[in-house]
């Protein structure tokens, strides 16, 4: 019985499942786009889905909120789809509320600053 009992304080410390970092991201996007949750495909990049660079800030926000750590407004950028962007979060683990605690402000402004940056290149890729 312990053995059960420790493989299932293992899997929680672990974060959540890809699976299930997926399935909150095709909700979340499909609240965002006003898509049907069905038609999203785990494998279409993040703004072949209809996001806007606000949008994935937003998103990366909330899913910040949703697993209790933080989260790089730029993460969508080094993992432009559902698929790659939940398996990076669930390889990186760590239980909810595992991030730091505290804010350090630079690291705050380094944040701001990436997703000013982040807006811009996408701007550019709207644009041309």
């Amino acid at each position: 019985m312990a053995d059960s009992t420790n493989a299932v304080a293992v899997a929680h410390s672990r974060g959540p499942r890809t699976e299930e970092i997926e399935g909150w991201l095709v909700a979340r996007i499909s609240e965002l786009t006003r898509v049907d949750e069905y038609e999203i495909e785990t494998s279409t990049p993040f703004f072949e889905l209809g996001l806007e660079s606000s949008s994935v800030v937003e998103l990366a926000s909330a899913l910040a909120a949703w697993l209790e750590r933080p989260i790089e407004p730029t993460v969508a950028w080094n993992f432009p789809t559902i698929r790659a962007l939940a398996g990076h979060l669930a390889e990186q683990g760590g239980a909810p509320g595992q991030g730091p605690t505290a804010r350090d402000p630079s690291s705050e402004a380094e944040r701001l600053t990436s997703a000013a940056l982040l807006q811009d290149l996408l701007r550019g890729l709207y644009e041309s």
